[in-house]
């Protein structure tokens, strides 16, 4: 898994602002008093993310195992 950080200008025009080799998968972030809170928009991203490419992944060795 690879990130992609993006912004997209008023006019829809998007701009890479950086490539991330190993992006966090956390879904919580800390707030300014050190309190640890559940980020809804990284579950709904990352857990879906994290699921499909351990799917692929495991899909891909059964295949290969198939093969030999």
């Amino acid at each position: 898994i690879i990130g992609f950080d993006i912004i997209v200008r008023e006019n829809g025009t998007p701009i890479l602002l950086e490539v991330n080799a190993a992006p966090s998968l956390t879904i919580d972030h800390s707030l300014a008093n050190g309190t640890r809170m559940k980020s809804i928009v990284d579950e709904l991203i990352k857990l879906p993310l994290v699921r499909d490419t351990l799917l692929l992944v495991t899909s891909q060795l059964q295949e290969t195992s198939r093969r030999r």
